[in-house]
């Protein structure tokens, strides 16, 4: 027995003894691996980042006040994995989808008394993503930007399964401002629209925002986005908030049915950022557009490797000229590659321009 005793005793030392020598080796090569591993991965994070930077086209030039002060302007604004924009017309402004917080680059409730917007016009939520109505709360009942009206197509509540961290969020971030904007407006003040619906139209009619899509109610949240046509001194505009391929190919045959043209437009926000479930072959020959833009951030996953959304495959069919109509390649602009991106019409040249703005609130 104090044999037994004995060897476990010294079974024991020697067990400590190999432990102490083993962290003592693992701690040396932490000293060594992690400071190693923290420069490989910063470089690489580095790198990625000016490769995204440059992924589809050089850097537009910085925005200036005189075109902050130009009559007619978009603004997709950097919301990371996000969707938002706004649509200014001389004193007017609306904003289109409001962002989500988490990691977002840009805040809206800042960027938009930073371009000089004091009133809102109008709010349109596209759809009940959480991307799109995160920071609806802040913005329809907010007392200084005081929307005028409220407008949507279907605010179905999420239901599935993918979509239940939404659902989660729906009550308080859509049903219950929703409800306080109609309390303090007239109930009119929030619209149900529907296709060929108007938002606005200028008295002298070069500015125009009809609604054109979604064409039925779907099942699928996406496809109930509002798509918007914009017009503006013969200049096409078609933001297509998350409508996916079936929702493309119905607004295609309306307006057909409706003689609506939205061929050959000048700039197309594709849908769902860049995702392979939209920009159908056919919508894309159709549109066939002079600049893409695309909202769009990375993801943490793979040092911004992988994004959520955006499939190049997608972009470049935008592009590239295999699928389109015309020999000149599209521009493609992402807000992950640019921030803010600013659409303008500039009057000497009478053409749309684009430029960036970085966050400077």
């Amino acid at each position: 027995m104090k044999n037994k005793k004995l060897i476990s005793k010294i079974a024991s030392l020697l067990s400590l003894s190999i432990i102490s020598h083993s962290n003592t080796h693992v701690s040396s090569l932490k000293k060594v691996f992690i400071p190693a591993a923290a420069i490989v991965g910063g470089g690489l994070a580095g790198a990625t980042k000016i490769y995204r930077k440059f992924r589809y086209h050089k850097l537009l030039p910085q925005v200036t006040k005189e075109i902050l002060n130009s009559e007619f302007q978009i603004h997709f604004v950097d919301v990371g994995a996000a969707d938002c924009a706004v649509i200014r017309y001389k004193d007017k402004s609306w904003l289109i989808d409001v962002g989500y917080s988490l990691g977002a680059s840009t805040d809206i409730t800042k960027y938009l008394p930073d371009i000089g917007v004091t009133k809102l016009s109008g709010v349109i939520l596209t759809h009940t993503h959480s991307d799109h109505f995160w920071n609806l709360k802040y913005i329809i009942n907010d007392k200084k930007l005081d929307p005028d009206k409220f407008y949507y197509s279907y605010l179905d509540a999420p239901k599935t399964l993918k979509e239940k961290y939404d659902a989660m969020c729906y009550e308080s971030r859509v049903k219950e401002p929703i409800e306080t904007f109609q309390k303090s407006k007239e109930k009119k003040n929030c619209i149900q629209v529907k296709p060929g619906f108007v938002i606005f139209q200028s008295d002298d009619k070069k500015f125009k925002i009809t609604v054109i899509g979604p064409v039925n109610h779907d099942d699928h949240v996406n496809n109930n986005s509002v798509v918007l046509l914009i017009e503006y001194q013969g200049k096409k505009i078609l933001m297509m908030g998350d409508a996916e391929a079936k929702s493309e190919k119905e607004i295609m045959k309306y307006a057909k049915e409706k003689n609506i043209d939205i061929s050959n437009v000048n700039l197309v926000k594709i849908g769902h950022h860049g995702s392979d479930t939209s920009s159908s072959t056919e919508f894309v020959k159709l549109t066939n557009p002079n600049t893409i833009v695309c909202s769009t951030g990375k993801h943490d996953l793979s040092l911004g490797l992988y994004n959520l959304h955006e499939y190049r495959s997608i972009i470049h069919k935008w592009i590239d000229g295999n699928n389109r109509n015309k020999d000149e390649k599209c521009n493609a602009l992402t807000t992950e590659e640019q921030t803010n991106i600013i659409a303008y019409y500039d009057n000497n040249d009478k053409e749309l321009k684009y430029v960036r703005k970085d966050k400077l609130y």
